[in-house]
């Protein structure tokens, strides 16, 4: 396997949440706000997002492997309605960078706080561990 960044260097963001992210990153999750099956559960607002992170947004990934598993908004590889706002973090509630459509899905200012069932699940299932074997 090749070399990968991981964004650790991220002045004041390193806590125990961004490095799960992070490392859920290497073992091949995307962001949840980049399943194809999205629109059903929320809306991005692309004005709302700083130009120079909108690839964190955009655009929806339709070849990544979702396993049929939820779309789940509390996901710790799903962004906040804050994260990345282009009007700063403190005017984000008046223009958030995505918010809910669905009811099942609660949206927070900065995102999941820890792994999910189901972030767990796409961990084993992209690995390609067996249910005995992998245990979070």
């Amino acid at each position: 396997m090749g070399r990968m960044e991981v964004g650790l260097h991220q002045s004041g963001c390193v806590n125990e949440r961004v490095v799960v992210h992070e490392l859920l990153h290497v073992l091949g999750l995307i962001h949840t706000q980049n399943r194809a099956d999205r629109d059903k559960y929320i809306t991005i607002h692309e004005d709302a997002i700083d130009k120079k992170s909108i690839s964190q947004y955009m655009p929806k990934c339709y070849n990544c492997q979702t396993y049929d598993l939820p779309y789940e908004c509390d996901s710790v590889m799903h962004y906040g309605w804050m994260d990345f706002a282009a009007s700063g973090r403190l005017l984000a509630f008046f223009r958030p960078t995505m918010s809910p459509r669905d009811s099942s899905c609660q949206l927070t200012s900065d995102g999941g706080v820890r792994p999910t069932k189901a972030d767990w699940e796409m961990a084993r299932r992209t690995q390609r561990c067996s249910q005995t074997s992998f245990r979070p």
